[in-house]
C-alpha cells in the first residue's frame, strides 16, 4: 500500500500539513544525525568547543536537571536518578560552560 492511500477509498490528496510534517521529520532527523555525529567528536576527542557545548546541553535537558522530576508514581524515582546523573555532570563541567547553559535556561525561561 503507498503512502497517504486509504486501503478502500484510495489515495487522498497531500495537504500542507503532510509537506509540513514531512519537512519536520526531515528537520528531526538531521537534528538527531547532527546531534550523533556531536556526540562521537566529544568522545573521540575531536570535539571544538561549539561542539562539546551542544552535546553538554542536550545531555542537561535529557536530564530535566532544570525541571520538575516528581510524578506521583514510580517514574518519579527514575527521573529522579536520571536528574542526579545530569547534576553530577554539570558539577564536573568549567563553570563557563555551566554559566551558558544556565544563560540559556533564562533565555527559554523568559
Amino acid at each position: 500500500m503507498k503512502a497517504h492511500q486509504h486501503p478502500y477509498r484510495g489515495p487522498r490528496p497531500i495537504t500542507q500539513g503532510d509537506k509540513k510534517n514531512k519537512e519536520d521529520l526531515e528537520m528531526r532527523k538531521l537534528a538527531a544525525e547532527t546531534l550523533k555525529r556531536d556526540y562521537a567528536e566529544v568522545f573521540t576527542g575531536k570535539a571544538t568547543p561549539e561542539v562539546a557545548q551542544r552535546v553538554f546541553f542536550d545531555m542537561m535537558n535529557y536530564c530535566m536537571v532544570n525541571s520538575m522530576t516528581m510524578t506521583g508514581n514510580t517514574w518519579t524515582y527514575f527521573n529522579e536518578g536520571r536528574r542526579d546523573i545530569g547534576r553530577r555532570i554539570k558539577a564536573l563541567v568549567p563553570a563557563e560552560l555551566r554559566a551558558a547553559y544556565e544563560q540559556q535556561m533564562e533565555v527559554i525561561v523568559e
